[in-house]
Formats: C-alpha cells, sequence, structure tokens
C-alpha cells in the first residue's frame, strides 16, 4: 500500500483520539497524562511572558518622548548651557560644529547668521583659528556641502562687527589703540592712529579671518602625509580620498578668487619638487597635480592664464624632462597623470578653453569613455536633467556597483526635494526591476531619519507619498510612513503642550 500526502490527511482528519486513547494501557495514559499538563504549563507560562514582554514594549514606545524629553530638558540642556566646560576654546568648538552640522543649501542665511551671533558673544581671537579647522575638515569629510562652507568663509572674513568685536579701543592723547587677546597670557596692539576709521580700517586688514584661513590652509598642506603606501588598503583610500580632497578644495578656492596663484604656484613647485627637495617624487603627488590643474583649468571662468606664460612653460619643461628621462622607472599611472597635465599646460599656453560640451558628446559616441567615475555621474545628471533619458537604462548597467548606489541616492534626493522631478521618476523607474533593493533599503533609512529631515524639507512627507505612488511601492511603506508621521505629529503636540505649561508656571 503506497501512502501519500492527501491519504495522511485523510487519516488524521477521521482520527478518533478518545477512542484511541480508551485503548491504551494504563502505564501509556499516566505519561500522556503527565506530558499534557506539563505542555499546558509551558503554553501558560509563554502566555504569561508574551504579555510582560508587550507590556514593556508599549511603556517603552509610550514614554519615548518623555524620556527624550527628560535628556533634552536636563542632561543636554546642562551641556548646552556649558556650565560643565571651562576651556573657552571647547566652547567656541562646540558652538561652530553645532551650526556646520545644521547647515544645507535651504537654511543657509538662517543657520549661519546664527552662528555669528553665538560668535559675537566671546571676545576670543582663536574663534578664526577654531572655524578654519572645523570649515575645512567640513569641506573634505562632507564635501557636498563645500561651496556652502566656503561661502560661509566669505561671509564672515567681509563682516565687520564679528572683527571689531574681538578689540578693545583705548584712546590717550587724541591717538586711538586697538588692544586684543592674543592669548590667555599676552595682549597684542594696533595702532596708534589719530582717526578711529584708520585704526578699524588697519584692524579689518591685521586681524581679518582671511588671513588665519588661508595660513591654516598652508600648514596645512605642508603636513599632509604622502607616506601612504604601506598603509592598509582602508586606511590607504581614506588618507588619499582626504589629501586629494584637499587640493580640489585649494582648487576651487583659487577658482572662486578666495586665494591667489601665487598659492597655486607654491603648491605645484613643491609637488615637483623644485623646492630643494631631491626625493623622487611619488605617485601620488603625480596625481594631485593632475587633481588640481584639471580642476582648475575646466572650471575657470575669469583667470588669465596667458599672463603666467612664462611660469606654465617652465612647468611644462619641467614634466616633459622628467617623463624623457625617467621613463623606465615611472609608474603607469605616473606617467599618464603626467602626460594629461603636460597635454593640459599645453592647452594653456595656446590660450585654448576648456569645452565642456565637446568633452561631454565624445564621452556619449564612446559609450562610456569616462575618465572618472565622477564624470560618469556628470555626465548622466546632466542629460538626464536635460530630459535626454531614452539611453539611461542602457548607460547605468554598465557602471558598477558603487556608481549604481549613488546615481539612485542622487535621484532619490532629487525626487524628494522636489515633488514633480518627472525626469528622475521615469529614469528610477527604469532600473527599479534589478534595484528594488537599494532603492527599498534608501527609503528606509530616510524615513528613519525624518524628524531631522523635515527640519530642512518641510514637505518631505508629500514627496515620500507622490514617491512612493509613482514607483508602485506605496502598500510596503505606507503604514511605516503613517507611524513616523503619526509620532512626529504627537511629539510636536506634546512639545507645544510642554511649552504652554512652562509659561503658565512662570
Amino acid at each position: 500500500m503506497s501512502f501519500d500526502y492527501p491519504l495522511f490527511k485523510k487519516h488524521i482528519s477521521s482520527f478518533n483520539s478518545s477512542k484511541y486513547l480508551e485503548s491504551c494501557n494504563s502505564d501509556f495514559l499516566e505519561c500522556f497524562n503527565n506530558f499534557y499538563v506539563f505542555y499546558l504549563k509551558l503554553i501558560k507560562e509563554e502566555i504569561e511572558s508574551t504579555k510582560q514582554l508587550n507590556a514593556k514594549f508599549s511603556r517603552n514606545m509610550s514614554e519615548k518622548n518623555k524620556y527624550l524629553k527628560l535628556n533634552k530638558q536636563i542632561e543636554l540642556k546642562k551641556v548646552c548651557s556649558f556650565d560643565s566646560i571651562d576651556n573657552e576654546n571647547e566652547k567656541i568648538n562646540i558652538i561652530i560644529r553645532t551650526y556646520l552640522n545644521k547647515i544645507s543649501e535651504i537654511n543657509y542665511e538662517k543657520i549661519s547668521e546664527q552662528l555669528i551671533d553665538k560668535l559675537l558673544l566671546h571676545k576670543n581671537i582663536n574663534i578664526f583659528k577654531l572655524l578654519s579647522e572645523e570649515i575645512v575638515n567640513k569641506c573634505i569629510y562632507d564635501n557636498k556641502y563645500r561651496n556652502i562652507y566656503i561661502h560661509l568663509c566669505s561671509k564672515i572674513w567681509n563682516n565687520k562687527k564679528i572683527h571689531y568685536n574681538l578689540i578693545e579701543i583705548k584712546k590717550n592723547n587724541n591717538e586711538y589703540i586697538a588692544e586684543y587677546n592674543i592669548d590667555d597670557n599676552s595682549i597684542g596692539n594696533i595702532g596708534p592712529f589719530y582717526s578711529m576709521d584708520k585704526l578699524k580700517e588697519q584692524v579689518f586688514k591685521q586681524i581679518n579671518f582671511k588671513n588665519y584661513f588661508i595660513d591654516f590652509l598652508q600648514e596645512s598642506y605642508y603636513k599632509k602625509n604622502l607616506d601612504i603606501e604601506h598603509l592598509q588598503d582602508n586606511k590607504f583610500f581614506d588618507m588619499k580620498k582626504k589629501t586629494l580632497l584637499f587640493v580640489e578644495l585649494l582648487s576651487i578656492l583659487f577658482i572662486e578668487k578666495h586665494i591667489n596663484f601665487d598659492i597655486i604656484n607654491l603648491i605645484i613647485i613643491d609637488l615637483l619638487h623644485q623646492n630643494n627637495n631631491f626625493n623622487e617624487i611619488k605617485e601620488i603627488e603625480f596625481e594631485l597635480l593632475y587633481v588640481m590643474i584639471k580642476f582648475i583649468y575646466e572650471n575657470n571662468k575669469n583667470f588669465k592664464f596667458i599672463e603666467y606664460k612664462k611660469i606654465i612653460e617652465k612647468f611644462k619643461q619641467i614634466i616633459n624632462s622628467l617623463m624623457n628621462n625617467n621613463v623606465s622607472i615611472l609608474s603607469k599611472r605616473s606617467l599618464y597623470f603626467m602626460e594629461e597635465i603636460s597635454n593640459i599646460f599645453n592647452k594653456i599656453l595656446n590660450n585654448e578653453r576648456f569645452d565642456k560640451k565637446e568633452k561631454l558628446n565624445k564621452k556619449n559616441e564612446n559609450n562610456l569613455g569616462y575618465e572618472s567615475d565622477s564624470d560618469s555621474i556628470e555626465f548622466i545628471m546632466i542629460n538626464i536633467e536635460k530630459g535626454n533619458i531614452d539611453n539611461f537604462s542602457y548607460i547605468f548597467e554598465k557602471l558598477d556597483k558603487n556608481n549604481k548606489e549613488k546615481i539612485i541616492t542622487i535621484f532619490i534626493n532629487k525626487i524628494l526635494e522636489k515633488k514633480n522631478n518627472q525626469h528622475f521618476i521615469k529614469s528610477l523607474n527604469s532600473i527599479k526591476k534589478t534595484n528594488i533593493e537599494f532603492i527599498e533599503f534608501s527609503l528606509e533609512k530616510i524615513m528613519n531619519n525624518l524628524d531631522d529631515i523635515i527640519l530642512d524639507i518641510p514637505d518631505i512627507c508629500e514627496n515620500l507619498k507622490n514617491f512612493m505612488n509613482e514607483l508602485e511601492i506605496k502598500e510596503k511603506f505606507e503604514i511605516l510612513l503613517n507611524k513616523k508621521m503619526e509620532f512626529l505629529n504627537n511629539d510636536s503636540s506634546d512639545d507645544s503642550s510642554d511649552d504652554s505649561s512652562d509659561d503658565s508656571s512662570d
């Protein structure tokens, strides 16, 4: 007789447990009863345990806002009041970091003014040194907003109020002298001048934030560590990326006319070892020079290189000489960077302007003949914004995993910043099927940080709903979004009730 599942199911359904037990002997019945009693006890204990866990979880969820407010009102309030901090430099550092972390394209004006107002409460010349260090670090490690941080620098070093706040003007025999604290033990003097306006003019020149910022940049550059070949992969790439981004930052400052060509000239001299440095030029130094020269050439709008023709001609000769005399010992990457640098110098000397359209057209013809990851992403973004989305999915599939994820992240951000970004929505839909896991992961991450994002994008919840509808992933995330919105609404109402109760108590 053969057994199969339908037969087994039929037997089970027709099985009479009572009759079966009646036919069993007393020993078996005793064992069965003991087991059944024990089983019922286990079930009861499990139910009680589950109830306790659910009650505890519910209690934690209901008291979450209360707990956070307790910390905000007591623990964080104590830290933010700086009662426990004796070092003024540390206090200023906390202020600067706090406001830099808040800055975005949307709230820049408001946050920058708040930062300046906070800094005006301190008559400490170290403000400029601390600002320099923190802003440069943000430009390197958060380079998405580096143009905003650079603009903040410009805003501060053109603000006379913050500079005059650091001095105390004293009058002696119709002469004016400005005093300022250099450190805890020494005082600096500027003057004397017979005119208050002349004194202030000199103060603005002598202790200007821009001087401190440029000094910090130069000091940081000369402290750079290029001995990275022996490092493990993670540390190697971190150090290399940091150094490359720092040099790129210098290039941006030059393009924006915040530093002059003299500093760029000194960097080129240093990287080509024309400053009595007879050590072998490292591959990373050729790469740094290539990144800087390429960035300046491709983004230059106003600088007239032709005025520095002799200097550039000399650098070109040095590069060509190094290539010709050391071709056997140079790495392929070094040779590539040197050839590209020489070509760029040659174009500068021939007064050739960089043609961005021509470069993009060539890339389009060659099907992703990109020079770098950033070039490929830039090419895609320009075409999508113009509405050229027909070949997007084909181009996208040619990219590696990291670049795919970068582009998806950019697309999601663009869509959520502005509701009707149809070009990005259509493009994302065209690759949704093969990248749905990363899209959903990114969306879940955004929802988990919704309480922070909503400060910068007030319409984020509506934009998320639109995004989910357009990509037809509403069912999976609608409940999560509704819970998050409910939590935010409850938190907001609780805050308002707390504020009103505080007012009444006052």
